[in-house]
């Protein structure tokens, strides 16, 4: 979901913070910040620091590749700000199950902040994938050590990601049901696959006007081939 928010974010009438955690921040700022202004300038701040020097820079080499989307709006607007928002995800959940009945009342207390409509986009990728890519970040394992010929093969540790990856999910789903939010669901192979398509959809359900320009420059970044690393772990049949 992280190409997700950067593509929104190189909307000129869109700012989508990368990873700033609004749930969990929001339970750490003193009461008198917890305003409109505070918030957006936060969010603004955010997304301009990976646009410049974060994941969205052209040598961004944390992960192995760049988030950024070539002669575009991120980091910045044109005019005004129609959509503004976070991109985060495992830190969302986990804090939500940490602290659900606080998360309620941030949840309440943001809605009544920003004075209009909240929206949740939720991204779906495959569950092989899902639980593949964490359980080799969690076990730190290294691509050199793996390959589509010599999977990782530890049957425990595959099953304790499965269950954890479930637990998430569940979890995902509590939250969504609980603060009654107002979910705009996309999957990931669509996106990469009907990427024109599937961005008109995000934008016609942001109320938002999107160029052939943005959607054809959005398109040309994406990678056409996901990463499908459901292949570097060894699925026996009691696993599947």
């Amino acid at each position: 979901h992280s190409i997700i928010g950067s593509v929104l974010d190189a909307h000129p009438n869109v700012v989508i913070a990368h990873e700033y955690s609004l749930f969990h921040q929001w339970l750490q700022v003193p009461k008198l910040h917890q305003n409109k202004t505070w918030l957006y300038n936060v969010l603004y701040n955010n997304s301009q620091y990976h646009s410049n020097q974060g994941l969205r820079t052209n040598n961004a080499v944390q992960k192995g590749y760049t988030l950024r989307i070539q002669d575009l709006w991120q980091g910045q607007y044109q005019d005004q700000i129609v959509v503004i928002g976070d991109k985060s995800g495992g830190m969302t959940t986990k804090t939500y199950r940490m602290n659900k009945n606080k998360i309620k009342r941030v949840h309440m207390e943001l809605v009544r902040t920003v004075e209009v409509p909240v929206l949740a986009i939720h991204v779906v990728r495959n569950p092989y994938d899902n639980i593949a890519t964490m359980l080799l970040y969690n076990r730190h394992v290294l691509k050199a050590d793996i390959s589509y010929n010599r999977p990782y093969d530890d049957a425990n540790m595959i099953q304790s990601q499965i269950g954890a990856y479930f637990n998430q999910i569940n979890t995902v789903v509590e939250m969504i049901n609980v603060l009654n939010l107002n979910v705009i669901q996309i999957y990931t192979e669509d996106f990469v696959t009907e990427t024109n398509k599937t961005l008109q959809y995000i934008c016609s359900r942001l109320e938002l006007t999107c160029t052939k320009d943005y959607i054809h420059k959005c398109s040309e970044s994406i990678f056409k081939h996901q990463s499908r690393s459901r292949y570097l772990v060894k699925w026996t049949p009691y696993l599947i």
